[in-house]
């Protein structure tokens, strides 16, 4: 993929980042993730929670049914991804973890947003071409997700966003329309730039360490083989309760039940 000359790439580094600085993204609620897939991107998760003074993580279940969906498996599968970046080391004390859908304003936005996106532009976003063929014809959600995904960045001011190499016009896209809006409108929207690491674009699969999935959703003591029942979804007596906040910002609290 050629990137274009517009999108400046930051490599997370010793370096103390800007003080206004904020870091979003998000993932979708897939259920337990298979660590050998998702160990490099929740690796970089845990070092920018540490290093930035703003960071928000989302489960964005809204993207997730521009494919069809069992609404109760969903529900479960938004639980099961919340438990899992819990265990991998996302601390809700030094990053804000929340439900995409729990927000509405994401939605309000993106219908704004989508408002100042032509059609043209969205059709020449190698993704979509990609999975509209796969699926003979896609939907007008699948058309417009990378709007939301705008939205998701912009909604907060957000001004570093990780992606991998196959996201980065989408993260152009935002871009653009942060400085659409901002012509239109006045200054309100930074332009984020691109985080990206070494893990990013290596394509092995990085050897799983279970030493490295820790805090165990605050249940301390864990034995490795509560820390594998627990990620493969096999502790039915450990319920996990999710409740957002939208006011300041949304956040998550925790509720375990043996």
């Amino acid at each position: 993929m050629a990137f274009l000359s517009n999108t400046e790439f930051v490599f997370p580094s010793s370096q103390e980042p800007p003080l206004n600085a904020r870091v979003f993204s998000g993932i979708q609620p897939t259920g337990v993730p298979h660590l050998g897939n998702y160990l490099g991107a929740l690796e970089n998760w845990v070092v920018l929670q540490n290093q930035y003074p703003s960071v928000l993580y989302s489960i964005v279940d809204l993207h997730s049914i521009t494919q069809p969906q069992d609404p109760d498996k969903l529900r479960n599968n938004i639980l099961d991804m919340a438990a899992s970046l819990l265990a991998c080391g996302i601390n809700p004390e030094k990053a804000i973890l929340f439900q995409q859908s729990q927000v509405s304003e994401h939605a309000e936005f993106c219908w704004i947003l989508g408002c100042l996106t032509s059609m043209p532009r969205l059709r020449h976003l190698p993704q979509w071409k990609m999975k509209s063929k796969q699926k003979n014809e896609g939907s007008v959600g699948l058309y417009i997700y990378p709007v939301l995904q705008a939205a998701d960045i912009l909604l907060y001011k957000s001004t570093h966003v990780p992606v991998g190499e196959d996201q980065v016009q989408h993260l152009e896209l935002a871009q653009d329309l942060a400085r659409i809006f901002n012509l239109h409108y006045g200054e309100l929207f930074p332009e984020a730039r691109a985080l990206l690491s070494k893990s990013n674009t290596n394509t092995h699969t990085p050897h799983i360490s279970f030493t490295q999935c820790k805090g165990l959703l605050g249940v301390t003591g864990g034995s490795k083989l509560e820390v594998a029942q627990i990620l493969t979804g096999r502790l039915p007596s450990l319920r996990l309760k999710i409740k957002t906040k939208l006011k300041p910002e949304p956040s998550i609290s925790l509720h375990i039940s043996e």
